[in-house]
């Protein structure tokens, strides 16, 4: 009987299953004065959230310039073979050459590279990561000042 005598009849277990209740009750409700002191709490937090988000943004720009400079060098390379291709083609055709015999530069290998890393999905990922952020925090600025 001392263990039932020791868990359930002591003031402090009591004081602190009464306190427990209470505290789970109280967190249930979220109150206008609790709303006001977490608005508070965040506007003072934010820039020190700011400051937080400072290597990401770096490492998202670096991200950005790296992809969609490797995209636009894979479209400058394909874009400047196909012109070469056409350019190429047409003189031979010119100086009466036949077609079947002309042997031109072969893009699918670039064409492969760029499909297998999914580069155009990648880069309009990317990018819209990078700017949607800017444009949704401008919204939020105009729809605050309506």
């Amino acid at each position: 009987m001392g263990i039932w005598s020791t868990l359930f009849s002591s003031s402090d277990t009591i004081s602190k299953t009464t306190d427990a209740v209470i505290s789970g009750v109280d967190k249930m409700f979220y109150t206008d004065e609790e709303k006001a002191d977490f608005k508070m709490k965040y506007t003072e937090f934010f820039p020190t959230l700011l400051k937080s988000y400072e290597p990401f943004k770096i490492a998202q720009r670096i991200l950005a310039i790296w992809f969609s400079f490797l995209f636009g060098v894979s479209f400058l390379v394909g874009l400047g073979i196909e012109t070469y291709n056409i350019y190429y083609k047409w003189e031979l055709l010119s100086l009466g050459v036949e077609e079947s015999k002309i042997i031109l530069l072969d893009t699918s290998p670039l064409l492969n590279i760029v499909s297998a890393f999914s580069l155009a999905t990648i880069v309009l990922v990317i990018v819209g990561f990078y700017f949607s952020g800017g444009l949704a925090e401008s919204l939020f600025k105009h729809k605050e000042k309506k």
